[in-house]
């Protein structure tokens, strides 16, 4: 498994270092598909369950792509909490799990932390979403017929 930017997986995808990745934005280049998959639902989670944004000095933001970043801005204009930044939502949630502190993540990261109450939801917290998108190469996708049942399933 990788990690990368956008731009780090097209390119992996076009020279056969990766034939399948899902990645956050609409984006292809030649010999290479895209089928877009339910999005990731960002929910506030936070170790301690009473915590609210507005007054949580332990909040970390996520980077989450454009529409989140904005869509953020809005609903908490009147909000300075924010201390420490991530870019990659499974380091977030080791940081907010190591030192407490709450932070939106994906609810498909959190539900073990949730089911175990290391992290709480945080109900009456305004809610997102961001798009994910299964990119692959084309030529390597032609050989998986089994993709096409998979995908059914989703």
């Amino acid at each position: 498994m990788w990690l990368g930017s956008q731009t780090d997986v097209s390119a992996w995808l076009n020279d056969g270092k990766s034939d399948i990745a899902f990645t956050y934005r609409s984006a292809v280049r030649q010999g290479q598909g895209q089928v877009e998959m339910e999005p990731d639902n960002l929910i506030l989670v936070s170790t301690d369950p009473n915590s609210t944004l507005r007054s949580d000095p332990t909040y970390v933001y996520v980077e989450a792509g454009e529409a989140f970043g904005r869509d953020h801005a809005i609903a908490y204009a009147n909000t300075n909490a924010t201390r420490i930044s991530f870019g990659n939502a499974t380091t977030g949630m080791e940081y907010i799990l190591n030192s407490g502190g709450s932070a939106y993540l994906p609810s498909r990261l959190v539900q073990n932390a949730l089911a175990d109450t290391r992290l709480h939801k945080l109900p009456d917290a305004p809610k997102f979403k961001r798009s994910v998108f299964l990119t692959f190469n084309k030529d390597a996708r032609a050989a998986w017929a089994w993709l096409d049942g998979i995908l059914g399933l989703l």
